[in-house]
């Protein structure tokens, strides 16, 4: 049992890495705005600085 927790905890933790990762190496590229929400036509409505984004995703 105490095998599967490990492998889980390494698996879980890899995929929480790899969106950071991500966005520390990219962050640079990304646009100075971000859009974080689409209206029902599909059209972007609501938009937030790229700093506050990553540390928003970051916490979440």
């Amino acid at each position: 049992m105490t095998k599967h927790i490990t492998k889980t905890l390494i698996i879980s933790t890899i995929i929480i890495l790899l969106p950071i990762i991500y966005g520390v190496v990219y962050y640079q590229q990304l646009p100075a705005a971000m859009v974080t929400h689409w209206g029902f036509n599909n059209t972007p409505n609501g938009w937030m600085l790229k700093s506050l984004l990553f540390m928003a995703f970051q916490l979440a």
